[in-house]
């Protein structure tokens, strides 16, 4: 039976830059609908993926949008965390201790919360010509 819709259901991520810690930071990730997604990028009049923007200069202002962008992505799709560590130890889960996040992983939980295929990953999926 093929599988026609993605799962909604929330579930345990770990970044890659986690991976090979002894006790990673794991973080409660659910997939945004199409429509979720359509929202936000029309809420911040996006027309374009943000994903291409970060190999070019960006302006403070540019910068700014995106984070806000990843932002809207965390709050919808990310429901809890465990094993972030700031300077002062655990941080606790909250809408406001999103924004503490390293960029590099509020990008990488928000293409996952997307459902963002990197090219690596579509060239495993595709089917054999076989």
């Amino acid at each position: 039976m093929s599988v026609l819709a993605f799962s909604k259901k929330s579930r345990a991520y770990i970044p890659e830059s986690c991976k090979k810690d002894e006790s990673p930071a794991t973080f409660e990730i659910r997939r945004l609908d199409q429509l979720e997604i359509f929202d936000i990028m029309e809420r911040h009049n996006l027309d374009i993926d943000m994903g291409a923007a970060e190999s070019k200069t960006m302006s403070a202002q540019e910068v700014g949008k995106g984070i806000r962008v990843m932002l809207a992505y965390l709050e919808l799709g990310l429901s809890g965390w465990s094993n972030v560590m700031d300077e002062d130890g655990p941080l606790e889960f909250s809408i406001d201790n999103m924004r503490c996040l390293h960029p590099a992983t509020m990008s990488e939980l928000s293409r996952e919360i997307q459902g963002v295929v990197s090219e690596e990953e579509a060239k495993n999926s595709e089917p054999s010509s076989e």
